[in-house]
């Protein structure tokens, strides 16, 4: 047998060896190791350990793991490659899209109109009661035709301000009935459609642009309409989901890169321009996804509710009562944690997005409301939860710490 013959059946007994200690199929035995398992001489035959692996697994027909794992390094650099082009692909069409919508917005921007001047008189009659309207899910821009939902629903922009304006009517003529004057709206999100999907922006009625001046206009004449009847107007705006500027979640600035951000601002600069001294129309913008208020000596933790319900819309009928029963209680927890005082913490929370009127008892006794919605039954909750979203909003009546009525006003007859 010659030298390089018995070089060759010794690196394969030291492979063997390895594969076996390692139980690795793969070959890959070097050259430190080889020297740990034999005494013989591979230099004055190969001159390199390289070279004698090469021609021992060359002549035994066996591929080297070198070269295997560099071919499957190679094929992983080629999947990773076009992962990372779609990814750049679809970063740039986002990019673009919301680069056209920003600049549409500069575009078309005027300054604002300012309405017809307030009569900012006070109303006799007066009772110790405060009124809540919660107002959210109201979805302008999308369009929902009446036979893809088999006829359970119709909505675009003039049906929205229909179902907004019968709202009003009646809060309107509970609170006459009742003599409240001291009033608050609480607009929860998800009033613009977005277009997070991109089915909503091939189908939307109007892209965000439109839908902001269009929204922005109906809420300030609906102000100006209805505030003779009042002493005092608080307005709380909380932005949803829906209207995100990016198309991803994301959580830095969340309330912020928001369309829903953009509306409150122009609402809050338009009255306090016009209102100058007399602060009767109060607008509040938020800084956060969530924020505790107080009417009537009770506490609302009120938010659009997308991190209370788990992002979810599982559960009973579109509704996760678990999700929201727990998430709750670890907010009271965080709450306490980050220095609020037992005074200070929640008593009910108030949300929106899951476009179904329910409540959830809480682990302090206390409720988690639901606010129906303005759009209805779409496509989504049609053919994905299989529920019948209600055109409803809720009305409540708070006096000195108790709410005494909950009212759910219609939007449809």
């Amino acid at each position: 047998m010659s030298n390089k013959e018995e070089l060759r059946n010794e690196l394969l007994r030291v492979a063997k060896l390895y594969r076996e200690e390692t139980n690795n199929p793969e070959i890959e035995v070097t050259r430190n190791y080889f020297r740990t398992k034999s005494n013989m001489d591979f230099e004055n035959e190969y001159g390199s350990f390289k070279y004698y692996k090469q021609d021992t697994f060359k002549k035994e027909n066996i591929k080297e793991s070198e070269d295997f794992s560099l071919e499957k390094r190679i094929l992983i650099l080629e999947d990773d490659n076009k992962k990372l082009k779609k990814d750049k692909e679809d970063l740039l069409k986002s990019s673009n899209f919301e680069d056209e919508i920003l600049k549409k917005y500069k575009r078309d921007i005027l300054p604002l109109k300012v309405p017809s001047a307030l009569k900012l008189t006070s109303v006799k009659k007066e009772n110790k009661a405060e009124a809540v309207l919660v107002l959210s899910d109201f979805h302008l821009g999308e369009v929902v035709i009446a036979k893809e939902v088999n006829y359970a629903n119709e909505y675009n922009s003039k049906i929205m301000m229909e179902r907004l304006d019968r709202i009003f009517y009646y809060f309107i003529y509970y609170c006459k009935k009742f003599n409240i004057t001291n009033i608050h709206l609480w607009f929860l999100g998800d009033l613009l459609s977005g277009s997070i999907h991109e089915e909503l922006v091939r189908t939307n009625e109007m892209d965000e642009v439109d839908a902001v001046f269009f929204i922005q206009d109906y809420i300030t004449k609906k102000l100006l309409e209805i505030e003779s009847y009042f002493n005092s107007i608080t307005v709380e705006f909380l932005v949803g989901n829906h209207s995100r500027l990016s198309i991803k979640p994301h959580f830095k600035t969340s309330h912020k890169l928001n369309w829903e951000y953009v509306l409150a601002k122009q609402l809050s600069l338009c009255f306090d321009l016009i209102q100058k001294e007399k602060n009767k129309i109060k607008i509040n913008v938020s800084d956060c996804l969530f924020k505790v208020v107080e009417v009537s000596k009770r506490r609302f933790l009120i938010s659009h509710g997308t991190f209370m319900s788990g992002g979810g819309s599982g559960g009973f009928s579109g509704v996760p009562f678990y999700a929201l029963a727990s998430n709750s209680a670890k907010m009271y927890g965080v709450l306490h944690q980050i220095g609020f005082k037992s005074d200070q913490v929640f008593d009910d929370i108030q949300i929106g997005h899951l476009h179904s009127t329910a409540s959830v008892p809480l682990f302090n006794g206390n409720t988690c409301r639901i606010n129906g919605c303005i759009i209805g039954t779409n496509e989504f909750s049609l053919h994905r939860i299989k529920s019948v979203a209600k055109v409803e909003q809720t009305m409540m009546i708070v006096r000195d710490g108790f709410v005494d009525d909950e009212i759910t006003l219609r939007g449809i007859k």
